[in-house]
């Protein structure tokens, strides 16, 4: 398994940074609702196309920071923040249908979008109805976005009224707006998330680290004590011998002399500590020997 202490660092301070202190989630919190203009007292169930870019860049906070406490307040109840998965745009048809006729015998882009529109989203000449882009661009097999211009440039002329939403990220406010101070966080319950935050991170560590085999190791989480599996990497990493790591040695060195940092790849000796003793016996016997950083085969 490849890892090292630097990705074990590097877990644990995502974990540090997951979890802002609660000023800094109050301070993001009041942003939000200044970056849409709402007022205090009102915003519950209104909905936002969100750019998390441009909101991070006029925080002036460390854009982690934005993400984590979006995350945190997303938790708590006070917002939904999600990627729409089929954001709907609008469409209605407003020319009369002698006019219609005329747009659709110019047998140009504009007209084959019209006729699209008019094709798969039944009742657009009556009322505002739904309209899915892509459903479009798949039906004349063009980009979407040679779509939306089409769609955009029927608007200009007044054929259509059109009403693009488009795709991205979303914020829901499932709260009225209240000010920052007034925003409640149990301290308790925030701290223990964190610490069960900090919880699953040790059990990763241990589990890279600690565990004898990789199977045996999840089935004891869940309560069940089985034998080693005999399959996983540390299973079979106790099947190789000292012999094998040796001869696996020579091998490359016979081929050109290594510097020692080739000899560290778990790519290619999965079995670091069994390596690190073979090479020292070898250097001990005089089978190989190091100058400055190089290995290489002794001349004898």
């Amino acid at each position: 398994m490849l890892y090292n202490d630097k990705d074990k660092a590097t877990m644990l301070r995502r974990v540090r940074m997951d979890f802002p202190d609660l000023e800094v989630v109050k301070s993001i919190y009041d942003k939000l609702f200044r970056y849409y203009n709402v007022p205090y007292f009102e915003g519950k169930g209104r909905s936002f196309w969100f750019e998390f870019d441009d909101f991070a860049s006029r925080c002036q906070t460390e854009p982690y920071n934005v993400y984590a406490s979006l995350k945190i307040l997303h938790r708590a109840g006070f917002l939904n923040w999600k990627e729409r998965d089929f954001p709907s745009s609008w469409v209605k048809v407003l020319v009369k249908q002698g006019e219609l006729r005329k747009l659709l015998e110019m047998k140009n882009d504009y007209s084959a979008v019209l006729a699209s529109v008019l094709r798969l989203c039944d009742g657009s000449t009556s009322e505002l109805v739904r309209l899915y882009e892509k459903e479009i661009a798949s039906y004349l097999e063009w980009d979407t976005r040679k779509v939306v211009s089409g769609l955009l440039k029927l608007r200009e002329t007044g054929a259509i009224y059109y009403e693009q939403q488009p795709e991205g990220e979303y914020i829901t406010f499932l709260e009225d707006r209240v000010k920052p101070q007034d925003l409640y966080i149990s301290p308790k319950h925030y701290e223990e998330l964190k610490q069960s935050a900090f919880s699953k991170a040790d059990m990763v560590i241990d589990y890279i680290e600690k565990a004898d085999c990789r199977e045996k190791f999840l089935m004891k989480y869940f309560g069940m004590d089985t034998p080693p599996c005999g399959e996983c990497d540390l299973c079979l990493q106790k099947l190789i011998k000292p012999k094998q790591i040796k001869e696996k040695i020579l091998t490359f060195l016979r081929e050109e002399p290594r510097e020692v940092d080739f000899f560290f790849n778990p790519m290619l000796f999965s079995d670091q500590k069994k390596t690190i003793a073979v090479l020292r016996k070898m250097l001990d016997r005089g089978e190989i020997s190091l100058e400055n950083t190089t290995l290489s085969i002794q001349q004898k």
